[in-house]
């Protein structure tokens, strides 16, 4: 590696996307940091062509793998395993770069003297481009990894920069997740490796009614499964420092994150531990994680109503289906 001149490698999975595709690979062309290479990896596109041909217009401005469907972690994989650079960046097709998006995560990078990962701010746009709002991810670095990621899922993987050695350290993204293959990821690397927030907006994240956590079967589920492993890993060093947070606390308030989102297994677990910590904590905090408890019971009580509602209208319509 050129320890002043490193060489980052922005990898682009894409499955379908020729609507947005052009614009992510322009967005990567243009990064005010040249020692870069762009991969775009068409994870068994099926749009009659139309990806590749996006793709194959740029010629030997990028580096095109096709392979076959196998979910994004499988396309980020091949990108990493097939890069040349030091450092990893990841670009969604229907994301986009600001222009010294590598160039300021280089250098941070570079002055933090060591392997460290990057994230930072990113603003929301729709689909013709127009900015919906700012989301800011600082509370990553001043509450810790695993617990921002448990109670506000905060780090966009389209701001992120690895170095490439990390991987051979924790291994490549889970092909078993569909979803969730990035907050796997940021887990496993918050185990080995200081996450360091830039507090700057530098990725432009697309909303749009095709994006693949809507649109992917078992996204809940997965959501789910990763949450109670989570809370397996989470343990008392990983509280916020200095915030009186304790393990009740923090167990009852991702009791009622996890069920607003309708991970209920989640938060049945996560009660389960609450109620093994709560009379640990000094009498006035008892009494203020009681006052949880109710918030969250009144949340899972209309998450259960609202599952048998949705039951009872599936049965309405396979009965109807069969008169």
């Amino acid at each position: 590696m050129n320890e002043l001149n490193p060489k980052v490698s922005i990898v682009i999975p894409v499955y379908n996307g020729s609507d947005f595709l052009r614009e992510a690979i322009d967005s990567a062309l243009a990064q005010s940091y040249r020692n870069t290479e762009v991969l775009v990896v068409n994870d068994g596109s099926r749009d009659g062509g139309k990806t590749e041909a996006i793709a194959l217009s740029y010629g030997a401005k990028i580096r095109y793998l096709p392979k076959q469907n196998g979910g994004v972690a499988s396309a980020l994989n091949l990108g990493i395993r097939e890069m040349t650079g030091d450092y990893f960046s990841w670009l969604s097709h229907d994301d986009l770069y600001h222009p010294t998006k590598t160039e300021e995560q280089v250098r941070l990078l570079l002055e933090a003297g060591g392997d460290a990962v990057i994230y930072g701010d990113y603003e929301y746009i729709d689909g013709d481009g127009k900015r919906l709002g700012t989301k800011r991810t600082e509370s990553a670095q001043s509450c810790g990894v695993h617990f921002s990621l448990i109670m506000e899922g905060t780090i966009n993987g389209c701001t992120v920069m690895i170095p490439r050695s990390c991987f051979d350290e924790v291994g490549f993204f889970s092909e078993e997740l569909k979803t969730t293959q990035d907050f796997d990821m940021w887990f496993r690397l918050a185990e080995k490796y200081p996450f360091l927030h830039q507090a700057k907006v530098l990725v432009k994240s697309r909303v749009h009614p095709n994006q693949g956590s809507l649109t992917i079967p078992g996204h809940l589920a997965e959501q789910n499964a990763l949450y109670l492993k989570a809370l397996v890993i989470f343990s008392a060093k990983d509280l916020p420092k200095g915030t009186g947070e304790t393990m009740a606390s923090f167990y009852i308030k991702a009791a009622i994150r996890f069920v607003s989102i309708g991970c209920g297994e989640a938060a049945d677990d996560a009660i389960s531990k609450f109620k093994g910590e709560l009379y640990r904590d000094a009498p006035a905090r008892i009494v203020i994680n009681l006052g949880r408890f109710t918030e969250y019971a009144l949340l899972r009580a209309a998450y259960r109503s609202r599952k048998i509602k949705a039951l009872v209208k599936k049965i309405n319509k396979l009965v109807s289906s069969l008169r």
